[in-house]
């Protein structure tokens, strides 16, 4: 029997933790926080062994499981290579326990609304799908479920770089922009950690990317370079088989035309009728957080992008908005420029930045005016004074939250608060 270390005890590895137990296995866990003993559950399950502390050996280890976001130069993760430990993504450990197919979404931008989108499609047909990976449930918590009949995975670079037989009847990049360029290092590096969503396709499976990366794309499985969808009189024209009446469509943004583009062409790739598929589609809906209305106050209509927490996704934010707003930027540094956004929108009305990124915005959209807010709540109110009735105000940070908040889930969940706490119908 192997013993395991999870390094990373957050969802991801307490998901790994508790399939490990449940599978009967030894592990060990670690995180470089300091957790206390009520956030650590997994003391009681059967199978754990010890919880390692910072400078720790590796006495006793046969593999690591690793949760997403923990860096590359990890000293553990150094540690191990050193000593030929092999080491895999908790992705990869469920899913050599996983009892369905897998269908895979990643990319730099769309990969959870596509994700949501695709496990729609399929539960609306009749079939059974679990949306899970770096979106929804943790791989190894819906792999305790009772089996459905699809995993629809979103999958991020850090749970790519280090899979090993992990395959997906059917893949997608959506897309690919600068970012994690503090964990990758280089935008080489970036791409080769997406492109692995495809290396273990047989011929049975699809591969759906770009035309850029046409020449780039591992793996065996049948390969369709995407075209970007059509719209002529109201009409989206998404498939050859399949056109949609745009009022029937309620996502903001070219850019999630794209995203139903893929959705369906790996929908019909496994076996989705268009009929169900077309069926289907009227009634989803947006994503929390992802240019999402959540209220309108004096006027002003709030809207909550908090998911874009780099400049490329605020960029297709701006492209999405067709009336005139006040858009505000801010939070924890990526590593990013964000001169990308100037003259982004002509209807951009002012920009309100917070957080330790502020001033890094200031100095890259000048001559833009940018009023710095040093706290969100303060900015986000400074934002609806500028903006004017009829007009919106915009929460697309392009940072990520990490400065003043958990997560973007719990800023965007401010931002909603903020406009309801005032009476926003």
């Amino acid at each position: 029997m192997t013993h395991a270390l999870i390094l990373g005890m957050g969802l991801s590895g307490r998901a790994a933790a508790q399939l490990a137990s449940q599978l009967g296995s030894h592990f060990d866990t670690y995180d470089d926080r300091t957790l206390a003993e009520e956030q650590m559950a997994w003391l009681e399950w059967p199978g754990f062994r010890q919880h390692r502390r910072p400078g720790t050996e590796l006495n006793g280890i046969d593999e690591i499981v690793v949760s997403p976001g923990v860096p590359p130069h990890h000293p553990l993760l150094i540690h191990a290579q050193k000593l030929g430990l092999p080491v895999r993504s908790e992705v990869e450990f469920a899913f050599e326990h996983a009892k369905a197919p897998c269908i895979g979404i990643t990319g730099s931008n769309g990969k959870s609304t596509t994700t949501a989108l695709m496990a729609h499609l399929i539960n609306a047909s009749g079939s059974r799908a679990i949306a899970c990976g770096n979106f929804g449930l943790p791989f190894s918590e819906a792999v305790l479920q009772t089996p459905p009949d699809w995993y629809v995975l979103e999958l991020s670079s850090f749970q790519l770089e280090h899979i090993r037989h992990f395959r997906a009847r059917a893949a997608c990049l959506l897309n690919l922009t600068p970012d994690h360029m503090d964990h990758h290092g280089t935008m080489a590096a970036y791409l080769a950690a997406k492109l692995r969503i495809f290396e273990n396709q047989t011929q049975d499976d699809s591969g759906f990317f770009p035309a850029e990366f046409a020449d780039q794309v591992p793996g065996a499985g049948q390969k369709v370079v995407m075209p970007l969808p059509v719209e002529t009189q109201g009409q989206l024209h998404v498939l050859p088989e399949l056109s949609l009446d745009l009022a029937e469509w309620h996502l903001l943004g070219a850019h999630n035309h794209q995203n139903l583009a893929y959705a369906t062409a790996m929908g019909q790739s496994i076996g989705l009728s268009v009929s169900d598929m077309q069926n289907a589609l009227a009634n989803f809906r947006s994503l929390h957080h992802r240019l999402e209305p959540v209220g309108e106050w004096q006027g002003r209509t709030w809207l909550n992008d908090s998911k874009a927490t780099n400049p490329e996704a605020t960029l297709v934010a701006l492209s999405a908005m067709v009336k005139p707003f006040v858009l505000i930027l801010g939070g924890s540094d990526k590593g990013s420029s964000f001169q990308i956004l100037r003259d982004a929108n002509p209807l951009l009305r002012a920009i309100v930045a917070y957080g330790v990124t502020a001033p890094k915005i200031a100095a890259d959209l000048a001559p833009y005016p940018v009023e710095i807010v040093e706290q969100f709540d303060a900015a986000c109110l400074r934002a609806h004074q500028l903006a004017g009735p009829g007009e919106t105000v915009l929460l697309s940070p392009a940072c990520a939250s990490f400065d003043q908040f958990a997560n973007y889930m719990a800023r965007g969940d401010r931002f909603a608060a903020l406009v309801r706490e005032r009476g926003a119908s």
